[in-house]
């Protein structure tokens, strides 16, 4: 895996926008157009959302976030956090549909996440929460 950057912010509602404008940064710079950026965009934020809600939940708790192109050229969006046990693919309710983001008030649920981005994994290694996101990047043009 080729890493392109790293950033680390505490667990808390007002550092969502830097982790935010990190992953944007680094999807530009793989080509992503504005549709594609805003799609993944939506699925990234529910995620951490989850994490801030269900794993770190008031505690004091950090969010790693780490983007690399694996060897394939995919880009791998990495977000793990010290809190509490959590995976989002369990959590996440399963019967819900890609068209329940209409009635969701735009919040992706994990299956519209994975339609939205593609791969998603979640394990819990040496105390951490991990969840990777494996996205095909667009042709180039």
């Amino acid at each position: 895996m080729e890493p392109l950057g790293e950033i680390s912010r505490p667990a808390k509602e007002d550092s969502i926008p830097d982790l935010i404008a990190f992953i944007s940064e680094h999807m530009k710079d793989s080509g992503f157009p504005d549709q594609r950026m805003q799609e993944i965009m939506l699925s990234m934020k529910e995620a951490i959302g989850n994490i801030l809600r269900f794993s770190c939940g008031g505690g004091d708790c950090e969010i790693q976030i780490a983007c690399s192109l694996d060897n394939a050229g995919k880009l791998v969006i990495t977000i793990s956090d010290n809190g509490r046990p959590f995976n989002m693919l369990i959590e996440s309710d399963p019967f819900l549909t890609p068209d329940d983001i209409l009635t969701t008030n735009g919040r992706p649920s994990t299956k519209v996440m994975k339609r939205s981005v593609g791969n998603i994994e979640c394990k819990r290694y040496e105390g951490k929460n991990i969840i990777a996101f494996t996205i095909q990047k667009p042709p180039a043009t």
